[in-house]
């Protein structure tokens, strides 16, 4: 189990949602991820970069966990299997296949993603079973977290109400009213522009939303 303080959250999660606030701050979406040891010593970091405001356009392959996962070099591929992919959103199909093909085999991800989450592939082909990955998440404590970040993000850029956002509320219903609250208001939106730390925010988060909690492991 995870705390729900910032100062409780472990290191490669802090770094984790460190790397999705500067991809927030940057105009884009808001997910980050590490490469770590067994350990929890953090190896390798990553935002998504597709939109990045006042900075060069990224791609639509500028993912957080490819980002992260590209910097292991070839030489350490067999080390990686000993690594772990820390990411504050599950995995969509071009990064879970990021993970399959790095050779790391090992993921925990923070909040669910009912758009595009693919971690049921793990079990898709006969590869991929054969890395018999080990999968934790989502985090019942991280992952309203990562939601409200991101439902926040969507509702402030997108003019036309999108199916994403409906379904972030459906899995984590306990933040709707605070992400509603929150947009209209601009209250992240101004703390992004006065380049504040996340770890105040993440417990503002938590303190707002109280103890409900979003999905956890398995459910």
């Amino acid at each position: 189990m995870v705390g729900t303080r910032w100062h409780d959250y472990p290191e490669p999660w802090r770094y984790a949602f460190i790397e999705a606030w500067h991809a927030y701050q940057e105009g884009g979406y808001p997910i980050g991820a590490v490469v770590a040891t067994l350990s929890g010593e953090v190896r390798y970091r990553g935002h998504n970069r597709m939109v990045r405001r006042g900075i060069e356009r990224g791609t639509r392959l500028d993912h957080a966990e490819y980002h992260a996962l590209r910097q292991i070099p070839i030489e350490r591929a067999q080390e990686a299997r000993d690594y772990v992919l820390y990411s504050t959103l599950e995995p969509c199909p071009l990064c879970f296949g990021a993970l399959v093909m790095s050779n790391v085999r090992h993921l925990a991800f923070a909040g669910v993603d009912p758009y595009a989450g693919s971690t049921a592939l793990a079990h898709a082909t006969a590869f991929i079973r054969e890395r018999n990955l080990h999968i934790v998440g989502p985090s019942p404590e991280l992952g309203p977290v990562q939601a409200v970040l991101l439902a926040d993000y969507i509702l402030r850029v997108f003019t036309v109400p999108l199916q994403r956002v409906e379904g972030i509320f459906a899995a984590y219903p306990g933040i709707r009213e605070l992400v509603h609250t929150w947009s209209r208001s601009g209250r992240l939106a101004r703390a992004a522009q006065d380049r504040l730390d996340f770890g105040p925010i993440a417990d503002a988060i938590a303190e707002a939303i109280g103890p409900q909690r979003g999905p956890g492991e398995g459910s």
